[in-house]
């Protein structure tokens, strides 16, 4: 999966693997993030990463 609509012109690349969001910072740093909740009712996500405890987004 292409970032497209995320962050355009900072995300390069965003794809899954084994559950977790690994995506491609446009200096070619990489980040992972588990996602720990989604909720498409409430269009909500909770997702973790070792630099970040838990992180919501709406």
């Amino acid at each position: 999966m292409r970032s497209g609509g995320v962050a355009p012109g900072f995300l390069t690349d965003l794809r899954m693997d084994k559950g977790d969001r690994v995506l491609t910072i446009f200096n070619g740093m990489l980040a992972r993030e588990r996602l720990v909740t989604l909720d498409d009712d409430t269009c909500r996500l909770v997702y973790a990463s070792p630099r970040l405890a838990a992180h919501h987004g709406t």
